[in-house]
């Protein structure tokens, strides 16, 4: 997970927000997606990468999921991963 800083994480939570329209979860058991709908005036890369950081950066969610980002009409998508709390490397010493 990374660290993040409030003042680094204003911009891009800000755009993550204010884009945002409706969000839901894959339907079909296994299916580990995230869909993110947006405004069709979003910049779909730079809203999944906010979005990224945005959920990394709380960092307390449990499960994987690929992000897609989609705008209301659907005509176009971006996709970004997300390594849930549950998920992240466990480092053994012995």
């Amino acid at each position: 997970m990374m660290n993040i800083s409030d003042e680094g994480l204003s911009i891009p939570n800000d755009y993550y927000r204010t884009q945002f329209v409706d969000s839901f979860r894959g339907g079909v058991d296994g299916d580990n997606t995230m869909t993110f709908i947006v405004k069709d005036d979003t910049e779909l890369v730079a809203y999944a990468n906010a979005a990224k950081l945005v959920w990394e950066s709380v960092g307390d969610y449990p499960s994987s999921f690929k992000g897609i980002v989609r705008t209301k009409t659907g005509n176009s998508f971006a996709t970004f991963d997300y390594v849930g709390a549950l998920n992240e490397s466990i480092t053994v010493v012995g």
